[in-house]
């Protein structure tokens, strides 16, 4: 009888080591959302070193699901931060935490700093958001430090799993004019927590990652490729000149805010819109020659939605056949005008999938409002004016099998 155990030797001939997880080079490792973060970390101290940056990261925050296990984790891998030149001190609440960040963007005396630049991250739950609203309305106004840049990672609740209230925080922080990037999985908070570093300090904006409960709980493979990343800072044009993004001291006086206002509004907003343009980081995942119907969605809704259409028996192939577009928003605020333009031509009807209220799906009809021949736009409504998407609890495949199913059958798929 053949020993089942027999075979190469090889296939056992590495040892398996945990902290691999936390290493840039290292094989491919399964990783939560939460472990994700820390990974992201590393991963972009690593990406400073390779461009000759000697930079520093400061982590703080407050404990809260669906990111609750983030301040334990960090707490007990200090030499993996030591390493790293990554500082974490948890915040005794949120808005102490988001001011903490905020003060590791502010320039240092001549000769006092031990780095080029400190990259400030915040982390919090979708509720910790509003208590920390004022500290993060200045520091997004007045900008971060151009070698620094700061990001949230904002743990959402659209089901309310462990909170008093549905949390969902893009339309909060859209308020403050911060962008958001929504990833769907541990790779994807890793790849678009690096752009939001880079676009953060191209801009000058802090850039918000919205990092729902599936995901933070979720698991999934991530491997060295996460970290392979080549980003494009683009050249805008502003009042006939390039601009080049210069961090504001906070000065109370009226002509200098309203300046850094007009500087938030104008330039920097039309510089995240480009970022997300040079970087491709809105992705058309099935196209067709003759496309007559769009689905748009982010992040987790997306997943939700593709999911749904498979069940239904909707492959990508048979998508295509009938005439059918979907476009992946990686930055759902604010949305890259020029995406949603290219991916609506042509189309008869364009449905947005997204949690909660219109947010995304308002500004894709604010975008096509005016353009030749634009869509019929549906999301929260049909074209009956009756109830579509849900806009309570969360988007699962299962609550999208209807709708999808009511849609996929008006094109006879």
């Amino acid at each position: 009888m053949t020993d089942v155990l027999d075979g190469p030797a090889d296939l056992v001939s590495e040892s398996y080591d945990l902290d691999d997880r936390f290493r840039p080079s290292g094989p491919p490792m399964l990783l939560t959302g939460v472990q994700a973060i820390a990974r992201l970390l590393v991963e972009h101290r690593a990406l400073d070193r390779r461009r000759g940056l000697r930079t520093a990261s400061f982590v703080s925050g407050y404990q809260g699901s669906p990111l609750g296990g983030l301040d334990r984790l960090l707490g007990g891998m200090k030499p993996v931060l030591d390493d790293n030149d990554i500082r974490f001190v948890p915040g005794l609440n949120e808005e102490l935490a988001a001011t903490a960040v905020w003060g590791s963007q502010i320039e240092l005396p001549l000769g006092t700093s031990t780095h080029a630049g400190v990259t400030g991250f915040w982390y919090g739950k979708g509720p910790g958001v509003d208590r920390a609203t004022d500290a993060l309305r200045h520091l997004n106004m007045y900008g971060v430090s151009p070698r620094g840049g700061a990001v949230l990672l904002v743990g959402d609740d659209p089901a309310s799993k462990s909170s008093t209230v549905p949390a969902v925080s893009e339309r909060s922080l859209a308020a403050l004019g911060i962008p958001v990037l929504f990833p769907r999985n541990s790779a994807e908070i890793v790849t678009l927590g690096l752009h939001a570093v880079e676009l953060s300090r191209a801009s000058g904006c802090v850039v918000a990652l919205k990092i729902v409960a599936d995901v933070a709980d979720g698991a999934w493979v991530v491997d060295a490729s996460v970290g392979d990343l080549r980003p494009v800072v683009p050249v805008i044009e502003w009042e006939g000149a390039p601009y080049a993004y210069e961090q504001r001291a906070m000065v109370v006086r009226p002509d200098a805010i309203v300046g850094a206002e007009a500087d938030l509004v104008g330039p920097r907003t039309e510089l995240v819109r480009a970022y997300a343009t040079a970087n491709d980081l809105d992705v058309v995942e099935v196209d067709s020659s003759h496309a007559r119907v769009g689905f748009l969605a982010s992040g987790s809704c997306y997943d939700s939605m593709r999911q749904a259409m498979s069940d239904l028996g909707a492959s990508d192939e048979a998508l295509a056949e009938a005439g059918i577009r979907v476009l992946r928003l990686a930055m759902m605020s604010p949305i890259e005008p020029s995406a949603v333009c290219r991916f609506a031509e042509g189309l008869d009807r364009l449905v947005v999938v997204e949690d909660k209220t219109a947010f995304i799906e308002t500004q894709v009809r604010e975008i096509l409002y005016g353009t030749p021949n634009p869509p019929q736009i549906l999301g929260k409504r049909d074209a009956g004016g009756g109830a579509l998407i849900p806009a309570d609890g969360e988007l699962t495949s299962g609550r999208l099998l209807a709708p999808m199913r009511h849609l996929l059958s008006l094109i006879h798929i």
